[in-house]
């Protein structure tokens, strides 16, 4: 997964990945999955 862009404002983060394959089109979902939870599990504490 090639991170092409980013914009960060308060607690927005937004990434803009690129890719062309077929793998590329859910190459976001573990990574995701990953620092979503861990941003969650800040706030719930």
């Amino acid at each position: 997964m090639r991170v092409k862009s980013a914009v960060h404002a308060g607690a927005v983060h937004l990434l803009g990945c690129g890719g062309t394959h077929q793998g590329d089109h859910i190459a976001h979902l573990a990574p995701m999955l990953l620092s979503v939870l861990s941003e969650l599990a800040k706030r719930w504490k």
